[in-house]
């Protein structure tokens, strides 16, 4: 009788953990590790070409010798008198506005003038009462003399009253002099032009009290003109009175007129640090009214020869030092730190004096974004303009800004 036997598979999962797995189970699978192996040999990952990022440029030159240099100003009267009441007082009538030509001795305005009327006949009071001290005085003098002459009174009695005839014309003579004075207070009540010219400006008001010597109206004399500007240290060290000036006018560009240096400041303004120059305005036709604004023209400048000047956006500082500078260079498509010397402002840029030298490829926009190293392409030097660049070639942060 032949008994069949059946081979029961029994599943993985009741296999004892501590028996040793049959030979060629152990075989299978390390072939299949191998295999896997190979398959990931062959597949390399996916590698990226470093972006190429397109800057802007110049190619570094260096400025001709000769400088054209604008700076604001304004055009002003040559000589301008402040001029305020001689007395206290308050103001009640006021006879010109800005803009009025005044001759001389126009009234420009006037003060309440009861006070100094009270005080001028107070001073009229003192007077009378002086002239009749020195008449009484005067009167004894003679009687004293007569019982003189008859040895009814010593000589020592009229020495006494010679000398308070004396004092009593010295008192009279006080009292009419303070009379004159309260009289001419009496007339700086009414603020007159001493010269002729044009009113520039109002100070005070009808109602207001002033002191003496306030300014009230400020006018200017004369016709002649100065164009006022301020100047940086290095520029107003070696400007000279006489030197030559081109203004133009903001509002009339087209009008160029002529000046020269009359006058440059020793002391810098406190708060801007600048040196205030004026220069004598060659205005024949009367073109530039008083308070236009303009641009002086520092012309026939004689600068450094070979100077370098780079605009302010290529310079870059470094928060580490703060007194070093650095531009970025291009060489061999790639940028390039490079510390430069800066030796001050020539016009809207800055005169760069040891680091770099003309030819050089400097970046001029995005400075503070670069990386050393990086790869650039100059946008001026490419033949490619930025419409066809491929979009692999811009760094995600180009594409953003």
């Amino acid at each position: 009788m032949l008994v069949r036997r059946s081979l029961a598979v029994r599943p993985l999962t009741h296999i004892d953990p501590g028996a040793r797995m049959p030979r060629p189970v152990s075989r299978l699978a390390a072939v299949f590790a191998l295999a896997t192996a190979l398959g990931a040999c062959g597949k390399a990952p996916p590698q990226t070409a470093e972006p190429v990022r397109p800057v802007r440029t110049m190619i570094v030159v260096a400025q001709p010798a000769q400088t054209d240099t604008a700076y604001p100003a304004e055009i002003r009267p040559r000589i301008e008198s402040r001029l305020g009441f001689r007395v206290p007082g308050k103001i009640i009538e006021r006879y010109v506005d800005a803009g009025a030509r005044v001759k001389v001795g126009q009234p420009l305005a006037r003060l309440d003038p009861r006070d100094l009327s009270l005080t001028v006949s107070a001073a009229k009071a003192q007077v009378a009462q002086a002239q009749a001290n020195f008449e009484l005085a005067q009167v004894a003098l003679e009687r004293t003399q007569a019982l003189s002459a008859q040895n009814f009174v010593s000589g020592a009695q009229v020495d006494q009253a010679q000398t308070q005839l004396k004092a009593a014309r010295a008192q009279l003579d006080a009292a009419i002099a303070q009379a004159s004075t309260q009289a001419n207070q009496a007339g700086y009540a009414t603020l007159v032009a001493d010269r002729a010219g044009v009113v520039t400006a109002i100070e005070a008001e009808v109602g207001q009290v002033v002191a003496v010597g306030s300014p009230v109206v400020r006018v200017a004399v004369g016709q002649d003109k100065d164009v006022v500007f301020s100047l940086p240290e290095q520029e107003a060290r070696v400007l000279r009175p006489g030197e030559p000036i081109d203004v133009r006018l903001w509002s009339a560009p087209d009008v160029r007129l002529k000046a020269v240096v009359r006058d440059v400041s020793p002391l810098a303004d406190p708060l801007t640090r600048t040196y205030p120059i004026k220069a004598a305005l060659d205005d024949p036709g009367n073109v530039a009214s008083l308070g236009l604004t303009a641009s002086a023209h520092l012309i026939g400048r004689t600068a450094d020869a070979g100077q370098i000047v780079l605009p302010l956006t290529a310079v870059v500082g470094d928060t580490a030092t703060p007194d070093q500078a650095y531009v970025w260079v291009v060489d061999d498509g790639v940028a390039q730190r490079v510390a430069v010397r800066i030796g001050g402002p020539v016009g809207t840029g800055l005169r760069i004096v040891d680091g770099i030298r003309p030819g050089q490829l400097v970046i001029t926009a995005g400075v503070h974004t670069i990386k050393a190293g990086q790869k650039v392409v100059p946008m001026s030097a490419s033949a490619t303009t930025p419409s066809t660049i491929s979009p692999s070639a811009i760094s995600p942060s180009a594409s953003r800004r």
